[in-house]
């Protein structure tokens, strides 16, 4: 299982939308342990001016196509269907630390985590961790 976090400065987990953080931080998890981590930079983040870009969802896709999860503090509504095309579910979390977060999640203590029902389209609390 491979865990996406966006993060502006590779500590904490990005507030804003997914497809602004400056990085992504790939967890690479066996067997519930972290075997090992990658840093992903966004290269969609700004344009070849150097102006900030919107709307890069399909474009950043590529850069998590491997990813299982993505954890995140927020999300838009246009960024969640295209997250789980491709397969990937969508998480939220309070939390800030990116490796507390990931180490709570690991060890199942997802009170904090809030998970997409495509069903009811929301975010509900977590049942279970999602792999």
């Amino acid at each position: 299982m491979r865990i996406a976090v966006g993060s502006d400065d590779l500590k904490t987990i990005r507030s804003g939308h997914f497809g602004e953080s400056k990085y992504y931080k790939i967890f690479q998890i066996e067997d519930g342990k972290i075997l090992q981590t990658e840093v992903r930079e966004n290269v969609y983040l700004k344009n070849a001016n150097g102006e900030h870009r919107h709307g890069e969802a399909k474009n950043i896709m590529q850069l998590l196509r491997d990813c299982d999860v993505f954890l995140a503090r927020s999300m838009g509504m246009h960024s969640i269907p295209k997250l789980i095309a491709k397969g990937v579910q969508p998480v939220i979390t309070k939390e800030t630390d990116i490796e507390q977060t990931v180490a709570k999640y690991l060890n199942g203590e997802i009170s904090s985590f809030r998970c997409f029902d495509p069903k009811t389209q929301k975010f509900t609390p977590c049942t279970e961790r999602p792999e």
